[in-house]
């Protein structure tokens, strides 16, 4: 491109050129994907982060350049130099979303989940939005802290009405694996009114409601549960289950041997 050759011919002159590596840098980039693949050139990524380093040389302080600089990093799989960048970049401005979320990811690549959610719930605290408290969730859930994960998911909620019986399946979700039965309970019974068809919820009720001792309310999920998706063989090892604990174990055994056959 023009833009290309204007900026490689004014390197030829002048090596430490800022603004002519600013240009190329932000042309390598657009270069680095194959639009209808993509595909990333290995080659390109290397000759693009070339660029950004050159960059954040002649201007230490450019945060944006490091966040870049970061990014190009963990998809090159240098988790190590990306984090040095992002922690260049956090050094000149602490609050930086970018980089708070781009070294958070970084921790999680190295298995530091405790790192990562410190950070996730920083970056979700200076700027709260929907996709900052589920990435927050997700962090929690990583390290099975799935009532932390749940009162996230409700933050999330608040703030994205928009994907909300997404966010209702996360929560309901999070809340069976915190064993916070009646409360997945109310979860569920509202991801039920977000789609009526769905059988899942309906089989997740029946069993709570029989963890919770309340076997009229067991069966009345799983009958919806079994109209609904009759062919699904958790929801006959589910009715096997209720059966036996109704007291019929005969016909826990018939219902076993249907789902065996």
């Amino acid at each position: 491109t023009e833009a290309r050759t204007e900026a490689e011919a004014a390197l030829q002159r002048n090596a430490n050129d800022l603004a002519a590596h600013r240009m190329l840098s932000r042309v390598y980039l657009r270069l680095i994907s194959d639009p209808r693949t993509q595909r990333i050139d290995q080659q390109m990524l290397r000759r693009t982060i070339d660029e950004y380093q050159k960059v954040t040389e002649l201007d230490p302080k450019d945060v944006d350049s490091l966040v870049f600089l970061g990014r190009l990093l963990r998809t090159a799989h240098n988790v190590d130099g990306a984090g040095r960048a992002y922690e260049k970049a956090l050094d000149l401005d602490p609050n930086n979303e970018d980089a708070l979320i781009g070294l958070a990811s970084v921790y999680a690549d190295k298995g530091d989940n405790a790192g990562a959610t410190e950070l996730y719930q920083k970056a979700a605290e200076k700027n709260p939005s929907a996709a900052g408290w589920q990435r927050l969730a997700a962090s929690y859930e990583q390290m099975r802290e799935f009532g932390l994960a749940a009162d996230t998911i409700r933050k999330a909620l608040a703030l994205d009405p928009m994907n909300a019986p997404d966010l209702r399946k996360a929560l309901a979700q999070d809340l069976l694996n915190a064993n916070e039965f009646e409360e997945a309970v109310d979860a569920y019974e509202a991801v039920v009114a977000d789609d009526p068809m769905d059988a899942e919820p309906w089989l997740r009720i029946s069993q709570l409601q029989q963890q919770l001792g309340s076997l009229p309310k067991a069966r009345e999920a799983a009958n919806k549960a079994n109209a609904l998706d009759p062919e699904n063989v958790e929801v006959a090892f589910n009715n096997v289950s209720l059966l036996q604990s109704e007291g019929k174990p005969k016909e826990a055994i018939d219902g076993l041997k249907k789902v065996l056959e």
